[in-house]
This record gives C-alpha cells, structure tokens and sequence, in this order.
C-alpha cells in the first residue's frame, strides 16, 4: 500500500483532476479516500461574515463535491469526511 499526500486546491476541480489525472497515470487504481479537510477561523457562527464563512466551508463542502463528482462510478473501498 502507499499512501500519498499531495497539496492542492481542493475547492478547485480543475486542480483536483489535475492530481487525479497524476495519481491515474503514475499509481495503482484508488482504493479509498479520506478528506480531512480545515481552515481555522474559529468564531461562533453569530460572528461570522460571509468572507470568513466561505473561507471556511469552502474546502469542506466544495471539496467533498468536487471529490464525489471525481471518484463517480469508481470502485473504491472507502471515502471517510472528517470535519470540525
């Protein structure tokens, strides 16, 4: 098994399929994910602005989105979120 932990953009598609298409050519197919995604800026939601709550979520919701359209119809074994 190897495992491999590559910075990107994961709000970014492009990005991702750019490490996608990097993992698809150099690697075994992918057996599972885990995305374990966070931006720290705590605040209680009350004060949080739009900025900050984008900045926030984005890597969480649009990462999972952009993930799920990625990996669509592929065999894998796992894909674990983790969130605060």
């Amino acid at each position: 098994m190897k495992i491999v932990a590559d910075p990107c953009d994961i709000t970014s598609r492009a990005s991702l399929e750019q490490l996608f298409d990097t993992i698809h050519s150099t690697m075994p197919p992918i057996a599972g994910v885990m995305h374990e995604a966070m931006v720290l800026d705590d605040a209680i939601l009350a004060n949080l602005d739009a900025e900050r709550f984008h900045r926030v979520l984005g890597p969480k919701v649009a990462g999972v989105e952009n993930l799920e359209y990625l990996l669509r119809g592929k065999q894998i074994d796992y894909f674990v979120l983790f969130s605060s």
